[in-house]
């Protein structure tokens, strides 16, 4: 079975026609979070580095992000990111994603796991460098992927998550330390 058979797969907001400039715009608006494109992490959460962007219009709600969405970076590093947290605001990604959506958090729990799996991502890997040299995985290389959902246990998907969880925060750790590591460097120079 592939991937598309379980989940619905959407392209990130693509070139953004009706953002808008405040300082030179009088209307009316709406706002919404975006994704910094430079996450790390298997799992994103609120903490993550979001910036605001604002439109004319509002959006399609299938392009916002849901909590157990899997947004799949479509620029090397290949990554695929666990939406870890409940969603009070309208959060985009661009089109560097796609949204992976399932109908219900074990389907998604077990795809995001089953796709971090060192095989699934070696072979999605070696596939692409057949087809092409570019950097980049399209929505047809995403939707191919071929699911197992036999492939991974369920204390499996447990054991990954509460890695990712840890990594995260350690990774969180580690930005506080570097900024207070900065701000103790400026204070002195």
């Amino acid at each position: 079975m592939k991937i598309s058979d379980i989940s619905n797969i959407f392209l990130g907001m693509s070139r953004f026609k009706n953002e808008i400039d405040l300082n030179n715009e009088q209307c009316s608006f709406y706002r919404y979070k975006l994704l910094k494109p430079h996450l790390s992490n298997y799992l994103l959460d609120k903490d993550n580095e979001w910036e605001y962007i604002y439109f004319k219009k509002t959006i399609n709600k299938e392009n916002l992000i849901h909590k157990y969405d899997i947004l799949v970076k479509l620029v090397d590093p290949l990554k695929f990111i666990l939406v870890d947290f409940e969603i009070k605001h309208e959060y985009l990604v661009s089109s560097q994603y796609c949204i992976l959506r399932t109908n219900n958090l074990n389907d998604a729990m077990l795809l995001w796991a089953y796709l971090n799996s060192k095989d699934v991502y070696s072979n999605i890997k070696n596939k692409k460098r057949q087809n092409t040299i570019a950097k980049f995985y399209s929505l047809t290389d995403i939707k191919e992927i071929q699911f197992d959902k036999k492939a991974i246990s369920k204390n499996k998907i447990k054991y990954f998550y509460n890695l990712s969880k840890m990594h995260s925060l350690l990774e969180k750790k580690q930005n506080i330390v570097g900024k207070l590591i900065k701000n103790f460097r400026s204070f002195y120079e």
